[in-house]
């Protein structure tokens, strides 16, 4: 992942240093989901309902929050943070 800053002309901060990682195998759903699906699972509660979370992965949920880090909510809806501004979220139950 990532890339040596001295390797390549452009990259964003986040991308630098280059690091490597060994992974175990894993499955992955076959289709993508999109912010509306993952929207009605979070207005269903998923957030708090620890049985769709493996251990660790409610542990860390317990720690950094109600929602994905780049996602607002006000009384409009949810936003995505974008680099200069948010991006209002299509709301839950439209698939695009």
């Amino acid at each position: 992942m990532g890339v040596d800053r001295g390797s390549a002309r452009f990259a964003w901060d986040n991308e630098c240093p280059h690091y490597s990682e060994h992974v175990r195998a894993f499955a992955m759903e076959r289709h993508n989901v999109t912010n509306a699906a993952f929207m009605e699972f979070l207005d269903a509660g998923g957030y708090q309902e620890r049985r769709f979370w493996h251990p660790d992965d409610w542990s860390w949920l317990q720690r950094e929050g109600s929602a994905p880090a780049f996602w607002e909510r006000d009384a409009g809806g949810w936003s995505w943070r974008g680099m200069f501004e948010p991006i209002a979220l299509p709301p839950a139950g439209r698939s695009t």
